[in-house]
């Protein structure tokens, strides 16, 4: 069986929420105080321009490794193919 639980006390329960929206309130004045401080100092980095990069240029050898070959077959049954035709 399970005993019943004590009631809490109604003037216990309003000085805990008080307590709590108190806590809530520093807070909240902590992180005011926080953003009206001055912000942290960033380091200014030299910055130099870069050079662009040629985009048709950086795949152009990975794309004629795979498309010489393709072109390769097609040049060689074209040329097959009119030779039959001559016979």
């Amino acid at each position: 069986m399970t005993s019943p639980e004590p009631e809490a006390d109604p003037a216990t329960a309003a000085q805990t929420t008080a307590a709590a929206t108190a806590a809530a309130a520093d807070v909240t004045a902590d992180a005011a105080d926080a953003a009206k401080a001055e912000p942290p100092h960033l380091r200014a980095l030299p910055h130099e321009p870069h050079e662009s990069t040629d985009l048709l240029d950086t795949p152009r050898a990975p794309a004629l490794k795979r498309v010489l070959p393709v072109v390769a077959v097609l040049v060689a049954l074209v040329l097959l193919l009119r030779r039959r035709r001559h016979r």
